[in-house]
């Protein structure tokens, strides 16, 4: 069984969290609240991320699936 490594932001300093600060907590292994998530979200719907950032994020989510399938 695995446990996802998870320190949550505090809610009230959402407002200064950067995409840069989001990007590093995944890269390294930290689950995002839902609250990171919908700031991650809003930033493509109101286009402030940068294509290499969603790219660099894909990335990411690749090689974390990567990651669980060669553990089961």
């Amino acid at each position: 069984m695995t446990t996802s490594r998870r320190r949550r932001l505090d809610s009230s300093c959402l407002d200064t969290v950067t995409i840069p600060d989001l990007i590093a907590r995944k890269r390294d292994g930290l689950a995002l609240s839902e609250e990171e998530i919908s700031l991650f979200v809003n930033s493509l719907g109101d286009k402030s991320i940068q294509e290499s950032q969603i790219d660099y994020c894909l990335k990411l989510g690749e090689h974390e699936k990567e990651k669980q399938k060669r553990r089961t």
